[in-house]
This record gives structure tokens, sequence and C-alpha cells, in this order.
């Protein structure tokens, strides 16, 4: 049965919060004075295995949906009531096919763990490559990437060979573009140097006193 409107928040004055962490999936709903009207959690199951840490986004999904109809439930809160809605989530690596159906990431083959978590380690030795190579593309990462982050893995050693080429394509794709944008960028910027000598032409001066700035 759906909720009663709260007699707290007017139609349309709701705002819906929803945080999904590692253990576990967490609704608000503030009215917009940032009033907290009722809250809910559901866990998340996880897998832990060595340095493996993997979940499923059907269980995921499933946890969302239950914290935000009991925080509805509990705020008395229909639907329509209901004026945006706020989504952070863990930045994980999620594998399904052309289907949307999860694909196992997990070295059992189970079918439901299609979640790397961004604490699974299972990528240090890709990571380190990926760094060694000095790539200018590291530049917007802070200068090296993290096991906790996408690139390396989806390595070939990171996962299941199965899932090796189409995960590496994606990763080529992502840092093809990266490299475009790099390039672009160090054209532009020249090329604004470039005309800035030609606009002030012998009015430039250079000037040096053998002090270093």
């Amino acid at each position: 049965m759906a909720a009663s409107p709260s007699p707290d928040a007017p139609s349309g004055s709701v705002f819906l919060g929803v945080d999904v962490g590692t253990g576990s999936a967490r609704a608000g709903l503030f009215d917009k004075k940032g009033k907290l009207l009722g809250s809910s959690s559901s866990p998340i199951q996880i897998w832990k295995d060595g340095a493996c840490v993997e979940q499923s986004s059907t269980d995921i999904w499933l946890a969302v949906c239950a914290a935000v109809k009991s925080a509805c439930s509990k705020a008395k809160v229909a639907p329509t009531e209901v004026q945006s809605l706020g989504f952070a989530a863990t930045c994980s690596l999620v594998a399904v096919d052309s289907d949307s159906s999860p694909v196992s990431v997990s070295w059992s083959g189970d079918s439901r763990r299609n979640v790397i978590v961004w604490m699974d380690h299972r990528a240090v030795e890709q990571a380190e490559r990926i760094n060694s190579s000095k790539s200018p593309v590291l530049e917007y990462c802070g200068g090296a990437v993290s096991p906790e982050m996408e690139p390396p893995k989806v390595l070939s050693e990171a996962v299941p060979s199965f899932l090796y080429w189409p995960l590496y394509t994606l990763y080529c794709l992502v840092t093809s573009i990266a490299s475009i944008l790099w390039l672009t960028c160090c054209f532009v910027v020249k090329k604004e140097i470039n005309c800035r000598s030609l606009e002030y032409g012998n009015d430039c001066i250079s000037v040096d006193d053998g002090n270093d700035l």
C-alpha cells in the first residue's frame, strides 16, 4: 500500500538522498529546510577471498530499493511527493553483458559476483606496470593509478580470461580519449603562446638578470 502524504511535507517538496556504501545502501528523505523526515538502510552482501573483494549489482540494487521503500514508509512520504533525487556510490567496477545481465568477475565463477569492489587489490602488479609507463595520461589521475582504480583491474591477469578482451577494449578506449584530450590541450596552449608572441611582435622583450624566479 502506498504511503499517505506526510503532513510535514507539502506535495513536491521532499528530497531523496541515496548513498550506496560498501556494506549497505542508505536512503534519507528531507524537506526544504533540510529536516530529516525518515531514513533507512539495507545491508549489501560482500565476498572476500584474499585480495579479491566482490559484490553483486543485483543485490546492490535490491538493497537500494529496500532502503528507499523503508525510508518512505517511515517518513510517510508518497513517491509523488519526491521532487528530486541525489545519488552517491562507491567507485567499483561492474560487469554486465549486452542485455545488462550480470557477468561474473570471480575466479569462483559465481554468476552473482559481478562487481569488483573498490577495495579489491587483485591488481597491484598491474597498477605498478601502468605507472612505470610514465604515460602523460597519468597526469589526469594525480600522476599514478591505484590498484583500487578500474584500469589495473581490467588487465588480463586481474580478471577471469573470458572478460579480458571486452574490458581491455574499454580500457584502451578510455586511455585513447584521455591521450587525445591531453594532446589537444598541449596544442591549444602552444598555439596561445604563439599568438601572444605575434600579438606583441617587437614589443616582446626577454629579460635575463641572472636571478631565477
